[in-house]
């Protein structure tokens, strides 16, 4: 049985979302959680605990060091998630196989088996590498790119490339710094490049089983950014759905593009209880996406203010 990925600490709303919505486009599937006590309940998941499966993280933490803004525990975590699921499928053999990875504030909007199906032979498919929110792995591709991971931090060759991605993003001043999605670059452009997917490039269909249809696929990268669609005038991509499905329009021809998935990071997780399908949230879960949506509209009102102003929250 193929399996569907999540690794989240806390409570969070769109976890319960993002799973829920997950399950109803993948009855099939299994979806496992790797979570901790406050998220133990989230209905439609089988749920694990981290803390049990930190041995190979730990290591990586001894030889981790941080080259980001963002704080040191945060970029630690982000690598850590790949070695707590390799260490649970190297614990249970038979999980060991084929899986999707999920970000807690994305959306499915398909079977990702089937995609699964006609990744061979490719070992990894991912919608971008700056923010895999929806990652393919075929078996034993995980355990791949860990051990990669690891090389990166633990031998000369990897340290000097590692420097040679810093001082790219320092001359080319894209503001990106180390982290795990740099890890996914290198591995799906260097290291692997053969035998990796684009998922966010508009395609026909990974399933054979429609490939005749007309209809062009591909999985969101991040909502926030237009790659290459129409925009609303918030800049995000413009998405309009059709039988619940979502559709995006390609600005070069007008190609209508069904998305998969969708990926609403940062702010645009308030987005995601207005395009999901399944059930409402519980009243507990409803009060703390209106307690996070408001705190959210005040921090975009005083930001607002500001600019008007000519001000700048530094300069007070």
């Amino acid at each position: 049985m193929n399996t569907i990925i999540y690794v989240h600490k806390g409570n969070s709303y769109y976890l319960h979302l993002s799973i829920s919505q997950a399950k109803k486009y993948n009855p099939d599937c299994e979806i496992l959680l790797f979570g901790d006590e406050s998220n133990k309940d989230v209905p439609n998941a089988t749920h694990y605990e981290i803390k049990q499966y930190m041995g190979l993280a730990n290591k990586f933490d001894e030889v981790f060091f941080n080259n980001s803004p963002n704080r040191r525990s945060y970029e630690l975590f982000c690598f850590q998630r790949w070695f707590i699921i390799k260490e649970f499928m190297m614990k249970n053999p038979q999980y060991n196989t084929d899986f999707v990875y999920c970000d807690s504030d994305t959306l499915l909007f398909s079977d990702v088996t089937n995609d699964l199906k006609h990744l061979s032979p490719n070992l990894m498919a991912t919608e971008s590498w700056e923010s895999p929110a929806f990652t393919f792995f075929k078996k034993d591709v995980l355990s791949d790119f860990c051990d990669m991971i690891m090389w990166l931090y633990t031998t000369k060759e990897g340290l000097d490339t590692i420097i040679y991605y810093i001082n790219k993003f320092e001359r080319e001043a894209t503001g990106q710094s180390i982290s795990d999605m740099t890890a996914f670059m290198h591995y799906t452009t260097v290291f692997r490049s053969s035998k990796c997917l684009d998922a966010q490039l508009p395609t026909l269909s990974w399933d054979k089983a429609i490939s005749e249809s007309t209809t062009l696929f591909c999985y969101d990268h991040n909502i926030n950014i237009d790659n290459g669609f129409e925009t609303d005038r918030w800049g995000r991509k413009n998405i309009r759905f059709c039988k619940g499905k979502p559709i995006g329009i390609l600005k070069k021809d007008g190609s209508p593009v069904q998305f998969k998935g969708l990926h609403f990071q940062g702010d645009a997780k308030y987005m995601m209880i207005r395009a999901q399908s399944t059930s409402p949230m519980s009243f507990s879960l409803f009060k703390k996406y209106v307690s996070g949506y408001l705190v959210y509209r005040i921090k975009v009102f005083i930001r607002h203010l500001f600019k008007t102003l000519g001000l700048s929250l530094r300069k007070i």
